[in-house]
């Protein structure tokens, strides 16, 4: 049950993305979840455009710094994206 979950959040054609580095703080992408054990990871935008994905500045009603993944998010992909993640926090 819970693989077909993932596959259904994640593997399709966009991948939300809660915030962009440059329009925001760690502190304030974390919010109350840091004090909660949360970590932040962060991904290179270039290494997602290097594996044929697209990322760009998509902003929401309640969150100017949100972003997205455009592109054919395979499992193969998101263990790329995954392995690339780095914590921030």
């Amino acid at each position: 049950m819970r693989k077909e979950k993932l596959n259904q959040l994640y593997w399709g054609d966009i991948l939300s993305v809660k915030d962009i580095a440059k329009l925001t703080t760690a502190e304030k992408s974390l919010g109350n979840y840091c004090h909660e054990g949360y970590r932040l990871t962060g991904i290179v935008t270039g290494y997602v455009r290097s594996i044929n994905l697209e990322a760009s500045h998509y902003p929401v009603n309640s969150n100017y710094a949100h972003g997205r993944i455009d592109g054919k998010i395979t499992k193969s992909t998101a263990r790329k994206l995954a392995k690339s993640a780095m914590f921030v926090l």
